[in-house]
């Protein structure tokens, strides 16, 4: 039987079906390739790990100086509600969302025996470790000189972490606070989130150092020097923000009381908007003049 050519047979009018035939595949091309780009921008939007500042001491979330800006991270941290936990860590975001951006280092492998996590740093002179308990001093190490940070008058029953993101959360470790742990690329960070005007507002830490002075220095950091007035260890100046976004500095601050490192909150309810979260973090001296 022989085969019939419908486009010739049909003369314009097929050659005006054929057109309208590839004119469709191309628009649904066109639609599916528009799809598939509009996806991975937004994917691309949702791994963004950068979009805050950097100072000397690391990657602070509290480096944004006006409302806008804050405002901004706000509306990129609505995106994470793709991601809820049903954790403590969701509480932390609500309130905090830029927290979920920071760049941080991964906790890695947990040492059984040591009951904690090493720091993986390219600067291997500098060692850290991370426990898992809140119970556990965190220890630093530089040549011959060691650090330990040792938490005192926490809540027993609160010490061991709730791990989500890489990251150790201990809630209500002090009354009204909850803690967050973590690496990030210079060294050990602490995030303290002040729930309320009842919570605490002094927290304490035992300091055991072997080697020459610690310093408050004027600027609002702790520096802890060896024998030869050289800088090992620096503990950031507190940076703070309250849940509007104010930045909060000048109500914090640290004060030395011989082995004893206090961190005290001088805001109250009138001053500040809860929950308020405070950043220091503990680096490598080796860059601090």
């Amino acid at each position: 039987m022989r085969e019939v050519n419908f486009k010739t047979k049909l003369g314009l009018f097929g050659q005006r079906i054929e057109r309208e035939r590839i004119l469709l595949h191309d628009l649904w091309r066109f639609v599916l390739l528009t799809v598939i780009i509009l996806l991975l921008g937004f994917v691309f939007r949702l791994e963004k790990t950068q979009i805050f500042d950097v100072n000397e001491f690391g990657i602070q979330i509290t480096k944004r100086v006006d409302q806008g800006s804050y405002l901004e991270i706000k509306n990129e941290g609505q995106y994470f509600s793709l991601f809820k936990t049903d954790s403590k860590w969701d509480y932390v975001v609500k309130s905090f969302p830029e927290i979920a951006y920071e760049p941080f280092v991964g906790l890695g492998n947990l040492d059984e025996i040591k009951g904690g996590y090493f720091g993986d740093f390219d600067f291997k002179t500098f060692e850290t470790f991370l426990p898992k308990s809140y119970r556990d001093p965190l220890f630093f190490a530089k040549g011959d000189c060691v650090l330990l940070i040792e938490p005192v008058d926490y809540t027993d029953e609160k010490a061991e972490p709730e791990i989500v993101k890489e990251r150790l959360i201990y809630d209500e470790v002090y009354p009204g606070i909850l803690v967050i742990r973590m690496f990030n690329s210079l060294g050990i960070k602490d995030y303290f989130l002040v729930k309320d005007d009842v919570s605490v507002k002094n927290i304490s830490f035992r300091l055991n150092y072997n080697g020459g002075e610690v310093v408050a220095e004027p600027n609002g950091s702790v520096v802890f020097y060896d024998d030869n007035n050289e800088a090992k260890f620096v503990i950031s100046k507190l940076i703070g923000l309250d849940a509007s976004g104010r930045r909060i500095d000048d109500f914090l601050k640290y004060q030395l009381d011989g082995d004893r490192l206090n961190l005290v909150m001088d805001f109250d309810s009138n001053e500040v908007d809860y929950p308020v979260i405070i950043d220091p973090v503990v680096i490598d001296g080796g860059g601090y003049d």
